[in-house]
């Protein structure tokens, strides 16, 4: 999600703004220096699991972006099994297929569906677009879902069948960079471009555009309240997280920081959320 050098140009988006950030009483001047935010929610929040039994069927691994594995990784060495070459640069985030299957973008506009040797199963090329950045999201009956940016022109969602084939695809018109995330009920959410939170159905149709002030790459968290009502949480450029209702109604934001929040909320067992931005003076605790 970050500037890198020699990186193929993003269309329909801007940078994030440079800034600084304060930890404890030292200022230090940064490019997209990263603080985190601690957001204390006082209800029965809680992250909603992974949508299938995969080994790492969304970024981040859960609906929650915990990132906490299951397994044991005490006796990993470190040291290199394989390596797989695409085109271009690897921005996306892999997940994991319940039959070990490691799925990825890549900025030369493919998802590559690779086996747990390193060998190519198959890849999917998307149509007018040059950057896959989003993280494959695999759902309950083994569609994968992705965003691009560009793509039939000029971007959208793409759910893929098991094979590799095309299921559907959906324009928002706006590149997509933010991984999407899916619901109970099959519903897909993520941000684009465009500075909109969007929600599809499971078959590509837009339920809903809520829209910020700014584009949106951060990958959206999905909680629950004490009810079990899905609650959506987004960071934006504009320097706010959002929550939001499954309707699309704004239950809150969070003035997080000027220079934006590009990064992806994560939410804890006890419904902390967890948030980087890229401008924020903190104040020490000592």
């Amino acid at each position: 999600m970050h500037p890198q050098a020699n990186r193929p140009a993003k269309k329909h988006s801007l940078k994030p703004t440079d800034g600084w950030a304060k930890i404890g009483a030292t200022a230090i001047g940064a490019v997209a220096a990263i603080a985190i935010l601690a957001v204390g929610i006082k209800t029965s929040l809680h992250a909603q699991l992974a949508p299938t039994s995969s080994s790492w069927p969304i970024y981040h691994h859960d609906l929650g972006h915990t990132g906490l594995s299951p397994f044991n990784t005490a006796n990993n060495p470190g040291s290199l099994k394989w390596k797989f070459a695409t085109g271009n640069f690897v921005e996306s985030s892999p997940t994991i297929g319940s039959d070990g299957t490691i799925y990825f973008g890549s900025d030369d506009g493919n998802v590559y569906a690779v086996d747990p040797y390193g060998n190519l199963k198959w890849n999917f090329t998307t149509q007018d677009s040059s950057i896959v950045r989003t993280a494959p999201t695999i759902g309950a009956d083994g569609t994968i879902y992705f965003g691009a940016e560009g793509g039939r022109s000029y971007g959208g969602i793409y759910a893929l069948n098991p094979d590799g084939s095309e299921k559907w695809f959906s324009l928002v018109e706006f590149d997509v960079d933010s991984s999407p995330a899916i619901g109970s009920d099959g519903s897909i959410y993520f941000g684009d471009a465009g500075a909109a939170i969007v929600k599809l159905n499971s078959s590509g149709t837009m339920q809903w555009r809520y829209i910020a002030s700014s584009y949106v790459v951060s990958s959206p968290a999905l909680g629950s309240d004490a009810n079990g009502n899905t609650i959506i949480y987004i960071g934006c450029d504009d320097g706010n997280l959002y929550a939001l209702s499954s309707s699309g109604t704004l239950l809150w934001k969070f003035a997080a920081s000027a220079g934006g929040v590009v990064s992806s909320p994560a939410i804890g067992s006890d419904g902390t959320i967890y948030v980087g931005s890229v401008q924020l003076t903190a104040t020490s605790t000592r």
